[in-house]
C-alpha cells in the first residue's frame, strides 16, 4: 500500500507562524473580514463558480513555497503591493478555461496567451482590490502584511492566492454600519475567540559566576532590577512593555508562601576572598515566566494599560536565564520587600566543583623555587618553567569547564568583560 504524505498547512500554504508570534497584532487582525467576495471577482474573469476563503494573515511567508506568478499594485507609499498566486493555481484555471493539456505543466513553458490572461486578471485583481484599502503612512517603514486566501475550483482542486500589503497601507471599513465602524480590536478579540502566548519577564540580577555555580534547591535570589508595580514583555524584538500587576495580599492563604521579609541568602554572601577576577566577573541573569497562553481580548487590554492579577502567572514556572538564553535554574517567585525573587527548585549545572584554585599559587612555587641559569645543571632547571607552564593550562582548563557548567562560553569571557 503507498504511503501518501499529507503536508501541514504552513508547508502546504507557505506561512512561517513561528516568526509572527502575534506581535504585530494592530497591523494583522484588522484585515480579517468577511466582505472580501474575492470568489466574485475570479468567477466574473474566468467564468466559473468558485469559492474563496481569507485563511491567513502573516507577517512571513516562504517564498519557495510561493512559487507562481507575481506583479505589482500601485500603492500610493514608498513601496509597491504584490499580487502572488501558487502553482497550483495557475494549473487549474488554466485547464478550466482553456482545456486540458497534452504534457505536464509547467511555468516557464507558460504560452503567450496564457501570460497574457493572467496579466489581464492581475489588472481586475487591482480594480477590485483598490476598494480594500487606504493610505494611512505614506512614508511607514516596516515589512509587508500578507492576506492569504484559498480558492476551491469547479473540480474541487485547491489553489492558493496572496495578496502582499507593503507598509503604510491599511484596510478600509467597507461594508460596516457606522457603529460598525468603531470596532476596536478588543471587541474584535472577543469574536475570535483565541488564546496566544504571552512571555514575561520579572527583572535581572547580577551575580558573579562563583555565586552561580553554588546555587542550590532552597536559595533564593533578589531581582535587583525588578519592581512589584509590573512585569516585563518584550513584544519583539524591538518593543518592551510594562505591564501593571496586582499582588495578591499577605493575608491571601493561598500565596502564602510567595512573601518573604528575611533574606537568607547563603549564595549572595561574599564568603570566599578568592580574588580570581574571572570568578568575580558578574553575569547578568533575567528572570522570565514560561509562555502563559492568554485570551487576546486580554493581552489587548494589558497593552492599552490594562492589569493583569499576578496569581494567574503563579503555577508557571520561572526561569533564571542568562546571556544566550541559557536556563541556569528554576523556581517560583517570591516577594522580598519591595522587589521580586526567585526561589530556587532546580540547577541546571552539571555539578559543584571547588572553588578554581588562582594561578598565583603556580607563580609563588615558581618564585620559591627560580630556576637557575649559571651552572652545570642549568640544562635540567629550564625545564621546570614548562611544568609550570602545565599547571597554568591545566587551571585554566578546569575554569574553562566551570564556565560551561554554568552555561558560559569561556571564548565570550572577552565581551564580558567589556560589558560590565
Amino acid at each position: 500500500m503507498n504511503q501518501i504524505k499529507v503536508n501541514s498547512a504552513d508547508e502546504t500554504l507557505g506561512l512561517e507562524f513561528n516568526k509572527s508570534r502575534f506581535v504585530y497584532l494592530d497591523d494583522l487582525v484588522p484585515w480579517f473580514h468577511d466582505e472580501y467576495k474575492l470568489y466574485e471577482l475570479i468567477n466574473d474573469f474566468w467564468g466559473l463558480e468558485t469559492k474563496s476563503r481569507l485563511i491567513a494573515v502573516t507577517k512571513e511567508i516562504k517564498d519557495q513555497s510561493w512559487k507562481g506568478l507575481v506583479s505589482e499594485w500601485d500603492s500610493s507609499t514608498r513601496l509597491n503591493g504584490q499580487f502572488r498566486i501558487n502553482r497550483d493555481l495557475i494549473d487549474g484555471l488554466l485547464k478550466l478555461s482553456l482545456g486540458e493539456r497534452n504534457r505536464e505543466f509547467k511555468l516557464k513553458e507558460m504560452t503567450q496567451l496564457e501570460l497574457s490572461i493572467f496579466e489581464n486578471f492581475f489588472v481586475e485583481l487591482e480594480n477590485f482590490w483598490k476598494d480594500c484599502w487606504r493610505v494611512g503612512m505614506p512614508n511607514a517603514h516596516g515589512t509587508f502584511v500578507y492576506l492569504i486566501w484559498i480558492i476551491e475550483l469547479d473540480n474541487h482542486e485547491i489553489g492558493s492566492l496572496a495578496i502582499g500589503v507593503p507598509p503604510g497601507v491599511v484596510p478600509k471599513n467597507f461594508g460596516l454600519t457606522r457603529s460598525e465602524q468603531n470596532l476596536d480590536l478588543r471587541e474584535l478579540a472577543v469574536h475570535l475567540g483565541i488564546s496566544v502566548p504571552l512571555d514575561l519577564s520579572v527583572g535581572k540580577s547580577r551575580l558573579k559566576i562563583r555565586d552561580i555555580k553554588s546555587l542550590e534547591p532552597g536559595d533564593m535570589v533578589v531581582l535587583e532590577n525588578s519592581n512589584l508595580d509590573h512585569v516585563i514583555w518584550n513584544k519583539n524584538e524591538f518593543e518592551r512593555l510594562l505591564i501593571k500587576v496586582e499582588i495578591p495580599g499577605k493575608d491571601n492563604s493561598k500565596f502564602a508562601s510567595m512573601y518573604y521579609d528575611e533574606i537568607e541568602m547563603a549564595n549572595m554572601a561574599d564568603e570566599n576572598t578568592n580574588e580570581d577576577l574571572l570568578t568575580d566577573l558578574p553575569v547578568e541573569l533575567t528572570a522570565q515566566f514560561k509562555s502563559v497562553q492568554m485570551p487576546l481580548q486580554k493581552i489587548i487590554e494589558l497593552e492599552s494599560g490594562g492589569i493583569l492579577p499576578l496569581g494567574l502567572l503563579m503555577d508557571s514556572q520561572l526561569t533564571l536565564v542568562a546571556p544566550g538564553d541559557r536556563p541556569i535554574a528554576s523556581g517560583n517567585l517570591v516577594i522580598v520587600g519591595n522587589q521580586f525573587g526567585i526561589k530556587i527548585n532546580k540547577t541546571n549545572l552539571k555539578g559543584h566543583y571547588p572553588k578554581a584554585k588562582l594561578a598565583t599559587q603556580a607563580i609563588e612555587q615558581a618564585r620559591s623555587n627560580p630556576p637557575s641559569m649559571q651552572g652545570p645543571g642549568a640544562r635540567a632547571n629550564q625545564a621546570r618553567p614548562a611544568e609550570n607552564v602545565s599547571q597554568f593550562d591545566s587551571m585554566d582548563d578546569n575554569l574553562d569547564r566551570e564556565l560551561e557548567d554554568i552555561g558560559i562560553d569561556p571564548k565570550e569571557l572577552d565581551e564580558l568583560e567589556d560589558l560590565y
